[in-house]
């Protein structure tokens, strides 16, 4: 007995190129621009030799802070992922890191917290260096959610190494 296919419903036809609204060219941003991150360093005229005293660090800190409210809210969002003072570092020897995205499925109908998570990936996996992770964003999904972090070089490389399937705990 020969097998006859279902019609398609007028309504499963997608619609014509034409029909689609499409928003203008310059208000897309790709997925990697959305998460492209930039580091910024701030020395001292005279490093490595002179360092910055914590005061003026405070006051650099304050200074930035302050810009952001000059910045329009219809411009690209500006986020500090962090500000910490690196003693030793010099411009380009500033740690790399990368971008990335994963699921995370609830424990028991429960969000577990990204301590927790990085902790035990630790755990399990002394070649990550979850310590330096930031968590970006938590975007809720089926069953989880969503994260977008920034990770170190020497981390990205050890779960390249593990086909990107960290031991769980």
């Amino acid at each position: 007995m020969k097998a006859t296919k279902r019609p398609r419903s007028i309504s499963a036809t997608p619609p014509q190129t034409s029909q689609l609204s499409e928003k203008p060219r310059h208000e897309r941003v790709s997925f990697e621009d959305a998460l492209t991150s930039v580091e910024v360093a701030v020395l001292h005229t005279g490093s490595p030799e002179v360092k910055m005293s914590t005061e003026r660090l405070t006051e650099v800190q304050d200074s930035i802070s302050e810009a952001l409210y000059q910045i329009p809210v219809e411009r690209p969002q500006v986020r500090f992922a962090k500000c910490t003072h690196k003693p030793g570092y010099l411009g380009d020897d500033l740690p790399a890191t990368y971008a990335c995205t994963t699921f995370i499925p609830d424990e028991r109908g429960q969000k577990t917290e990204a301590e927790k998570i990085l902790h035990r990936l630790k755990v399990a996996n002394h070649g990550l260096n979850t310590h330096l992770w930031t968590v970006w964003g938590k975007t809720p999904a089926a069953k989880g959610q969503t994260w977008v972090f920034f990770m170190d070089k020497q981390s990205l490389e050890e779960l390249v190494n593990l086909t990107c399937l960290p031991t769980p705990i």
